[in-house]
């Protein structure tokens, strides 16, 4: 295994802990499929694509339905490769089952309750930008993994926790406020917009600005301390993670480019870390299979399984539902989102292991 899943579990849960002080020694430097799928989540692609696609048509239907293909085909399937490690977790007994079924029916009784108390907006905007939190942990999550250094210690870590997290702000509420101005104030069915102008987006920058500046110092710290030794990849993971997700949050001009590059970002890095760990896993277990396969062949199996998973339950279960009750359907598909963030928060702990 290329890196360690070890060192993220400390400092996701513990970034501050006495723990973490010290690191006898560093993981091997990412291979090219951790480069292009894990780390840059495929940007080198996706991008050319869609600026070659245009603004104009990303938004529009014809002849392609490029927000229904985007959903069937990237999004659905990052969102079930949760149940994958959700499951094996279970079987390890390093989670509960209680976060598998009884936590998702969990969320579907919240939004039952909130539609009929009358607020399902209210909670659905509450869960999107949980999304927009949940999205940028990630990439924290992924620079904590891939970040290492062979002499880095405790202050090391607080600064990159700081670096990261004092930004998160300025991007959670710029990307609330864009959606404000590009809907004209107008809710959806799924978020309510909201104008927050300069009085909170520019104390909000400031704040962001120190977390820059906390980078550039952590930076510093680590080539002084580690010379010849010291390694840029968590340079890379930080300025990727800035930079994806400012295009994807805060240009209005960009709004759909900006859009489907950040969710396609997020959904292939989530889908690779995930096969990354199975695949480990399955080949550290002996699995014939796993030690057959390579990386990027696997990979792309592994993404044609969810994918049909997704759609059979999104274009065919789904809809049978609809056919009793329209709010049935539509709560059973948001409270996936909802638990797979939750689930989240559990199977990427520490404790938990790989």
């Amino acid at each position: 295994m290329s890196t360690s899943i070890e060192s993220v579990e400390r400092l996701l849960d513990h970034p501050h802990s006495a723990e973490t002080r010290s690191m006898a020694k560093v993981a091997a430097l990412p291979s090219p499929f951790e480069w292009m799928f894990v780390i840059t989540g495929a940007l080198a692609f996706v991008l050319p694509i869609l600026f070659w696609v245009g603004e104009q048509t990303l938004g529009g239907e014809d002849p392609i339905h490029w927000y229904f293909w985007m959903g069937a085909l990237v999004s659905a399937p990052h969102v079930y490769a949760t149940y994958v490690r959700l499951h094996r977790k279970i079987q390890d007994n390093s989670v509960s089952w209680w976060i598998g079924f009884p936590a998702y029916f969990g969320w579907v009784a919240i939004l039952c309750y909130a539609l009929y108390l009358g607020y399902y907006v209210e909670a659905m905007t509450a869960v999107n930008v949980w999304q927009t939190w949940h999205y940028l942990r990630q990439t924290y999550g992924v620079g904590c993994l891939y970040g290492q250094q062979s002499t880095m210690d405790d202050l090391d870590r607080k600064i990159r926790y700081w670096s990261y997290h004092l930004v998160f702000p300025w991007l959670i509420f710029g990307r609330w406020d864009m959606l404000h101005t590009i809907w004209r104030g107008v809710s959806s069915d799924a978020i309510i917009p909201v104008n927050f102008g300069p009085a909170v987006l520019y104390p909000l920058s400031l704040i962001a600005m120190a977390g820059f500046y906390l980078a550039i110092v952590g930076e510093i710290r680590l080539l002084v301390n580690n010379k010849a030794n010291y390694r840029p990849v968590g340079l890379i993971c930080y300025v990727t993670c800035m930079a994806i997700h400012w295009y994807g949050f805060m240009v209005p001009s960009h709004y759909q480019r900006g859009f489907f590059a950040v969710s396609i970002f997020h959904a292939i890095q989530y889908m690779a870390l995930v096969w990354h760990f199975e695949h480990q896993t399955a080949r550290t277990r002996g699995n014939r299979m796993a030690l057959a396969v390579s990386p990027l062949v696997g990979f792309l199996l592994f993404w044609l399984m969810l994918f049909l998973v997704g759609h059979e339950f999104e274009q065919h279960f789904l809809p049978y539902i609809g056919s009793w009750s329209v709010h049935l359907s539509t709560i059973l598909f948001a409270a996936i989102s909802a638990h797979h963030y939750s689930v989240d928060t559990f199977i990427w702990r520490r404790s938990v292991g790989r």
